[in-house]
């Protein structure tokens, strides 16, 4: 009796998270390195890129039938994604930036933490030097 995955035939890789993934992490690379104004900027460039791909497909494929409905809501799809990630990494970015212990590391002053343990600290079971969790 042969198995159903002798007689099947091999399935193309589904690649329609790759260009909302890409949007994605490029945004959030660029803010995290670039600050929260370059987020809003590769927000910007991302929905751009993404609607310029949409246009340049839609052309491509105008004899297929449905084409604009599914490449119309690909790209927009992928655009709510961009905007998302982009509103986020802006608002963690901002409130980075506008911290008083940032302005403070800055200026390169001290700072003095007060810590309150509410348990006692247990020893970690782990391979190598010793560790206390507190």
């Amino acid at each position: 009796m042969a198995s159903s995955t002798d007689s099947e035939e091999p399935v193309p890789f589904d690649i329609r998270l790759i260009p909302a993934a890409a949007a994605s992490w490029s945004i959030t690379a660029t803010g995290i390195l670039a600050g929260p104004s370059a987020a809003v900027k590769a927000t910007v460039v991302t929905c751009a890129i993404v609607v310029l791909g949409a246009v340049v497909l839609q052309r491509i494929s105008k004899g297929r039938a449905d084409t604009a409905r599914h490449v119309w809501s690909g790209a927009a799809a992928v655009i709510v994604v961009a905007l998302c990630f982009g509103g986020a990494i802006w608002l963690q970015m901002r409130s980075v930036a506008e911290h008083p212990v940032a302005a403070a590391a800055q200026n390169r002053a001290w700072i003095t933490a007060v810590v309150d343990l509410e348990e006692d600290p247990r020893r970690l079971p782990a391979p190598g030097p010793r560790m206390v969790m507190l």
